[in-house]
């Protein structure tokens, strides 16, 4: 029979730190290695994005709400999406934008954009149709609805 208990070790000061620098050093390597994938990922704009042959839409949200007015410029979905010719599908990659947040275009292209870089993409049949008419239908007249509290009751 095997003894399994494991003996205590005493580590000196020295040895503590130098697990606590070594352990420190591992972190910043992470740190430095996300921040090199940030890098590569935020590159893949402008001609990129024309080489790669994605097309970029936006669509806002149609809020159900008493101050219509006053939520026009919140929330919407950028959406990136690529068809190639010879293929009976599209790629498309999406980036939402809250119904409480204010909708910026420019943004939100670059988030989906992000998203399709990293392969977050959903295949998508085109059944004859064209790619645009594909995308519109699924996101044209995206309807956020608000939550309850925004219904008010008026007392005479």
């Amino acid at each position: 029979m095997t003894d399994t208990t494991t003996k205590k070790t005493k580590l000196t000061d020295e040895q503590i730190a130098q697990r606590v620098e070594a352990a420190r050093a591992r972190a910043a390597d992470k740190q430095a290695e996300a921040r090199e994938c940030e890098d590569a990922l935020a590159v893949f704009t402008g001609e990129t994005i024309e080489r790669e042959g994605l097309t970029i839409a936006h669509f806002r949200s149609r809020t159900l709400t008493p101050f219509i007015a006053a939520q026009e410029h919140m929330g919407g979905v950028s959406v990136a999406y690529r068809h190639k010719r010879a293929n009976t599908f599209i790629e498309i990659a999406t980036a939402i934008c809250r119904d409480d947040e204010v909708f910026n275009r420019k943004l939100g292209r670059q988030a989906a954009v992000d998203q399709f870089a990293r392969g977050r993409v959903i295949r998508v049949p085109l059944y004859g149709r064209a790619a645009a008419d594909v995308v519109a239908e699924m996101f044209d007249n995206v309807t956020i609805s608000m939550p309850d509290h925004t219904t008010f009751v008026v007392n005479h």
